[in-house]
C-alpha cells in the first residue's frame, strides 16, 4: 500500500485588479454578507482610487483571501498602511495563508515608506460593547464594529 505525503497548500499573494475583483466576491460575503456585488464593484473602484487590493492565490490560481489597503497618517503612528476587508478561507487553524498575505502586506508597508500597520478587524467575539470605556461611545449612538490592532514596522 503507497502513502503519500501530507500535501502543504502553496500559496502566493500578489495585487487583485479590479477586473479580477468579482472572484473575491465570496470571500467579502463571509464578513459582509450585506454587500452586493455591485456594490462591492464600487467600492473596489474607490479604493483603486486611494490604495489597492492584495490577494491570496492557490497553486491553482484560486483566490482564497484578500484585503484592501490605503495609507493613513497617525499622530501615535506616523504613515499607516492600513488594512480593512481581510478574509483568508483556510482549514488549517495554523493559519499559513493569513500569515502569508499579512507579510505581504508588512512588505508592501515599509516598501512605501511606512512606519506602521493597522489592521481593522470586526469586533464581535474580540470586544465588549458593554465594557465600562465602550458604553460611553455606545450611548452616543455608536455601534462596536471593529477593532484595530497595530504593528510596528
Amino acid at each position: 500500500m503507497a502513502t503519500h505525503a501530507p500535501h502543504k497548500p502553496q500559496f502566493y499573494v500578489d495585487a487583485v485588479t479590479p477586473a479580477q475583483a468579482d472572484s473575491a466576491y465570496p470571500l467579502i460575503r463571509a464578513v459582509a454578507p450585506e454587500v452586493t456585488l455591485e456594490g462591492w464593484k464600487d467600492y473596489v473602484q474607490r479604493r483603486y482610487r486611494s490604495g489597492g487590493l492584495l490577494g491570496l492565490w492557490d497553486n491553482r490560481g484560486g483566490i482564497v483571501g484578500v484585503l484592501s489597503y490605503r495609507l493613513g497618517e497617525r499622530m501615535r503612528h506616523g504613515l499607516v498602511l492600513a488594512l480593512d476587508d481581510f478574509v483568508t478561507f483556510e482549514l488549517s487553524q495554523a493559519a499559513p495563508g493569513r500569515a502569508a498575505l499579512l507579510e505581504a502586506a508588512e512588505k508592501l508597508g515599509r516598501d512605501l515608506g511606512c512606519t506602521g500597520l493597522e489592521l481593522r478587524i470586526g469586533a464581535k467575539g474580540l470586544a465588549d460593547p458593554t465594557a465600562p470605556r465602550a458604553k460611553g461611545w455606545v450611548a452616543l449612538g455608536l455601534d462596536l464594529d471593529s477593532i484595530v490592532l497595530v504593528k510596528q514596522l
